[in-house]
C-alpha cells in the first residue's frame, strides 16, 4: 500500500513515473508542512484524489499561499486550522500503510544505550551485561519480527527505517552471541577470522532473506539509497562508528529529522 501511495503520488502530483530500482534512486518521502503547503492547487487537488479524500478549495490553497508570502523566512507561519487537518489526513493515509512494529528495538535501546568515556572518547554504549540479563527474550522476539517483515509492501520511511533498524539490531545480536559463548570480546572486530571479517559473516534474516553486514550496508542501503547520513545511522560496535540511537528509527514523517539528529 504505500509504495502504491507514494507512486500515485509521484505520477499524479509530478507527472511522472518512479525511477527505476537501483543504485541511488531510492529518497526519503516528503509530506511535511513545508513541503506540502508548497504545491500548487492542482497539485493538492491530484493528490488528494489519489487518496481519495476531500480535495482542499481555492480559496483554502490561496489562503496557505497569502499566508507563506507574507511571514518572515526566519519564522514559521501558522497554517490555517482546516489546512492542518487536510495535511494531517494525507499523512495520516500515505504512512497508514504496512508497518513494522519496532517497539521492542525500541524499549532495548532505550534500556541499554546510556553515555560513557571509552579510551578519552565520549560516546553512547550499549550495555550487553544488561541486555543479556533482562532483554534477551524481546531481542529475540523483535529478530522474528525484522526476519519475516516484507520490504515490497512497505513505503520509502519504512524500508529505510527497517534496514537500519534491522543492521544495528543484527549487529547486537552478534556481539551477544559472542559473549554468550564465552569469547572475550570489545569491539565486534574481534570476532574477524583469517579467513572471513566479521561484516562478511551470516548475521541472520532480515526481511526473508539470510544476509549479512556487508549486504545490508552495501547491496541495500548504499546501492538503493541516496542518503550521505547513513554512515551516522547504522553502528558497527567499536568505538571509532558513530554513537547507536538511544530509540529505534521510526518510518514515519519524524525520520528525516532522526536521521539529521545523528
Amino acid at each position: 500500500m504505500g509504495q502504491t501511495l507514494e507512486r500515485l503520488y509521484v505520477e499524479h502530483v509530478y507527472g511522472k513515473g518512479l525511477p527505476k530500482r537501483g543504485k541511488n534512486v531510492q529518497k526519503l518521502s516528503d509530506f511535511s508542512d513545508e513541503k506540502l503547503s508548497s504545491l500548487s492547487h492542482s497539485q493538492l487537488v491530484k493528490l488528494c484524489k489519489s487518496l481519495e479524500l476531500e480535495p482542499p478549495t481555492k480559496q483554502l490553497t490561496k489562503s496557505i499561499k497569502s499566508l507563506k508570502a507574507g511571514s518572515n523566512r526566519d519564522e514559521e507561519f501558522k497554517l490555517p486550522t482546516e489546512c492542518q487537518k487536510l495535511f494531517k489526513s494525507i499523512r495520516d493515509s500515505i504512512y497508514g500503510g504496512p508497518k513494522v512494529d519496532h517497539s521492542l528495538w525500541d524499549g532495548i535501546l532505550k534500556d541499554c544505550v546510556g553515555r560513557d568515556t571509552i579510551r578519552g572518547v565520549d560516546l553512547n554504549t550499549f550495555n550487553y551485561t544488561l541486555a543479556l540479563e533482562k532483554r534477551a527474550d524481546d531481542l529475540k522476539a523483535y529478530l522474528k519480527i525484522i526476519a519475516e517483515a516484507d520490504l515490497s509492501v512497505l513505503s520509502n520511511n519504512q524500508q529505510l527505517a527497517l534496514l537500519m533498524n534491522g543492521y544495528n539490531a543484527l549487529t547486537v545480536n552478534m556481539m551477544l552471541t559472542a559473549m554468550k559463548e564465552g569469547k572475550k570480546i570489545k569491539s565486534i572486530r574481534d570476532l574477524n577470522t583469517k579467513e572471513m571479517k566479521v561484516w562478511d559473516m551470516p548475521a541472520g534474516k532480515l526481511a526473508g532473506n539470510d544476509t549479512t553486514l556487508s549486504d545490508i550496508e552495501h547491496k541495500q542501503l548504499r546501492r538503493q539509497w541516496n542518503e550521505p547520513r547513513l554512515h551516522a545511522c547504522i553502528v558497527c560496535a567499536s568505538v571509532s562508528c558513530p554513537d547507536l540511537r538511544g530509540e529505534a528509527f521510526r518510518g514515519d514523517d519524524t525520520l528525516d529529522q532522526q536521521m539529521t539528529e545523528q
